[in-house]
């Protein structure tokens, strides 16, 4: 499978973001009554992982010796970030879902 360009990413990530923010400021982190512990702990987890995508994006858009080195314009490290976000990526969408 190819990987997706950086900037397909980046565009990509941005867009979870921008849903995950939303979604947070609307009622996620603002529930009170029965379900608030559970609403709690999803909204910590997608605030994670809003950071964890943040951090990973900055890693992927950095230049890179190794990268321009290797085939498939990714060193090992940077391929594996762009892995981690596919999986955070899909990790926030179940908790959306849940929330729902």
């Amino acid at each position: 499978m190819a990987r997706p360009a950086p900037s397909q990413v980046i565009v990509y990530v941005a867009r979870d973001l921008d849903a995950l923010r939303e979604k947070l400021e609307a009622d996620q982190c603002g529930a009170s009554g029965p379900a608030a512990p559970r609403q709690a702990v999803s909204c910590q987890r997608l605030q994670a992982l809003e950071d964890v995508l943040k951090y990973r994006r900055a890693r992927i858009a950095e230049p890179c010796a190794d990268c321009a080195a290797a085939p498939g314009d990714r060193c090992e490290d940077h391929a594996r970030d762009v892995d981690l976000v596919t999986e955070y990526e899909a990790t926030a969408r179940q908790l959306l879902q849940a929330a729902r």
